[in-house]
């Protein structure tokens, strides 16, 4: 059996044919001193990439397209960024180009792993589920219907594996890229 074969029997779930999802993943690079991902297809081509600046800062590219991704939070654990990019809430996760926001995922849930809603294209999404285990899948949601899910490969593993319809349009791959990362 083939890695993408093995890949996709941990992504199991009723609800995801080949015909209509890829097989995606997020492959640490060997940095040791940032947190670094490369966002490639079941072929292994490189789609993107993912480079940490700070814990609350990151460089995103998508189909050679770069963007600037921010962790904005207030209260007790504030960042720098809260309230300084432009975005509608202080505790939405930003990303955006230098002229506009792209894309804005405002925390649901926390608890016992984090929940975000964002919108796309004038559609909502949502990415649920998870828990304690990083293994355990998040589902990405447009309304009812099940657009993707994702799950790292193993406990041991960085590698997060993702299962996502293959016509959702940039401005949504991008939230569930940053959304399977921050986690």
């Amino acid at each position: 059996m083939d890695v993408a074969n093995d890949e996709w029997l941990k992504l199991r779930d009723p609800e995801i044919s080949r015909a209509s999802f890829g097989l995606y993943r997020l492959v640490p690079t060997s940095s040791w001193t940032v947190a670094e991902f490369v966002f490639e297809d079941e072929q292994s081509n490189r789609l993107g990439s993912y480079v940490s600046r700070t814990r609350v800062r990151a460089d995103v590219e998508l189909h050679g397209r770069r963007y600037e991704m921010y962790i904005q939070r207030s209260g007790a654990f504030a960042s720098k960024w809260g309230g300084k990019v432009g975005a509608s809430s202080e505790s939405a996760i930003v990303i955006r180009t230098r002229e506009a926001i792209v894309s804005e995922l405002f925390p649901v849930r926390k608890f016992p792993s984090w929940s975000y809603s964002f919108t796309s294209e004038g559609k909502r999404y949502e990415v649920s589920g998870g828990g304690w285990l990083p293994t355990k899948p998040h589902r990405v949601s447009r309304g009812t219907e099940l657009v993707g899910i994702y799950q790292r490969e193993s406990l041991g593993s960085q590698k997060v594996l993702l299962a996502l319809r293959r016509d959702l349009p940039d401005t949504a791959l991008l939230p569930i890229v940053v959304a399977a990362l921050v986690q």
